[in-house]
Parts: C-alpha cells; structure tokens; sequence
C-alpha cells in the first residue's frame, strides 16, 4: 500500500486529488494540509505513516521550496512529488536539484498523476524527458539561472507579495529578501518589480 500525504492550499484541489488517489486499490490518503506548517507538523508525528508527500510549489506560511527542503531532512524516506501549476519545463530542474524526487504540472492528466505516485513509491525519479535533452546555456531562458533560494524569492514577487511578506514567510531579513531582489533583476535582465511580473508572463509561468 502506497500512503499518501498532500499538501495544497487549494480545499478543492486536495478533494479531488484524493477523490482520484483512493480509487487505486494500492494508494491511501492518509492526511492533507493547506498550509507549509501544517505539512511539516504532520511530519513530525511518529505515528503518521507516509510514503509520498504531494507538495504545491505555492504554499501559504511557508513556501514549497522551504517545506521540500525541511521535509527531506525529517523524512528522508519520503519522496516528494511536486505538483505545480507552474509549467514543467520551468522548474523541473531546480525541483530535482532541491531533492523532489519527481515534478507535475496541475494540467497533467490524472493518469499521469499515478504513475508517478508509483514510480516515486519505488524510489525511482519521475521527470519528464526534457530532462534528458536540456537546453544549453546559451538557449536557456534566464530564470533558470535561479538559485533555489531566489526562485523562491521570484515566486512570492510575481504571487504579488511584498518584501516584508516575503521575509516573514522565508524566515529571512528584508534586506536578505532585497538582496535577492537585486540579482533576480540582474539575472533577468529586468529593472523593477513590474518588469519581473512581465517577464513571468512573458515566460509563461504565469497566467
């Protein structure tokens, strides 16, 4: 049996994932939580058993790149499978590099969403084959340019989120979180907020 946690802020799209989860004779859901606390606290319980953690990239309190890496290091055993209304091309790599052991976008089918239950429970990566064929670097768009900590900085300023919003979710000072500014824009060869947003849309990582 394959026991599964999910973690999204959205009440609907857990249901649903649940709704299609627990019609696999082999999987069982076996808690959810809306916000990144929550999932870490989970976590933290002995006696919650789990094999794959569902984790949104998008999380409340506490962002998906900081619950990836803390939940890695409270269960290791755990894989994670990140499900993302961000397009997989985007963030497939910084996903892997973070320690996810495979990446979905919300628009995969839920076909798709099992086999990679599967394939994460055994312990094997799920990532699509752009993996495989990655783009140069003189081809690859500036965003993957990213470190880890400034994808998580450039995700919560195009979500719309202040400095102060962003400090306080990423447990970080304000000056840190401008600092990250200041070489997002560098790396994106961008001037102000506004230019960032653009280019996410421009981009396609965001509607």
């Amino acid at each position: 049996m394959i026991h599964v946690f999910i973690a999204d802020d959205h009440r609907i799209v857990r249901s649903g994932l649940r709704a299609v989860i627990d019609e696999e004779p082999d999987m069982q859901v076996v808690g959810e939580a809306g916000n990144g606390w929550d999932v870490l606290h989970a976590l933290e319980q002995p006696e919650c058993a789990v094999d794959v953690l569902i984790l949104d990239l998008s999380m409340p309190v506490l962002g998906g790149f900081e619950v990836l890496r803390r939940a890695r290091k409270l269960r290791p055993a755990v894989q994670v499978l990140v499900l993302s209304m961000y397009p997989r091309e985007h963030w497939e790599t910084q996903m892997q590099s973070a320690g996810a052991a495979g990446y979905l976008s919300k628009s995969d089918s839920d076909t798709q969403l099992i086999d990679a239950l599967r394939t994460v429970a055994l312990g094997e990566p799920y990532f699509s084959v752009l993996l495989q064929d990655e783009p140069t670097l003189d081809t690859a768009p500036p965003h993957q340019a990213l470190t880890g900590r400034e994808l998580q900085v450039f995700l919560l300023v195009i979500e719309g989120r202040s400095v102060m919003d962003i400090a306080a979710a990423l447990n970080l000072g304000q000056s840190t979180v401008s600092t990250h500014m200041a070489r997002i824009r560098a790396k994106l060869q961008v001037d102000t907020v506004a230019a960032m947003v653009t280019y996410a849309h421009r981009e396609g990582l965001i509607a």
